[in-house]
């Protein structure tokens, strides 16, 4: 699953990437499947927790319209100590945008 993303910063690329793999299993999954999304972005996992996110409602209010159709979505945070490969992959395709 591959998608193109236009000059972005890093907390960008990571609501693209969530919408992305959200629309991907909107797609393929029934509403009533329970969702583990785990992501190393601090600023995603609150942004979802709290409904918030000061410079990036637009973003967040159309991942919220994509995780709204699961009944259960658990969101876990995961310190990039923890997920070197993900980070250093994402960063990677980041850096080829500019």
């Amino acid at each position: 699953m591959t998608a193109s993303l236009e000059r972005a910063d890093n907390h960008e690329g990571e609501f693209a990437a969530a919408k992305l793999a959200f629309t991907y299993l909107k797609e393929h999954f029934p509403a009533q499947e329970t969702i583990l999304f785990y992501t190393d972005s601090r600023l995603l996992s609150d942004a979802i927790g709290k409904n918030y996110a000061k410079h990036y409602a637009d973003e967040l209010a159309e991942l919220t319209s994509l995780m709204d159709y699961f009944q259960l979505v658990v969101t876990q945070w995961i310190p990039d100590s923890q997920n070197h490969g993900a980070h250093h992959l994402a960063n990677e395709a980041l850096h080829r945008l500019e």
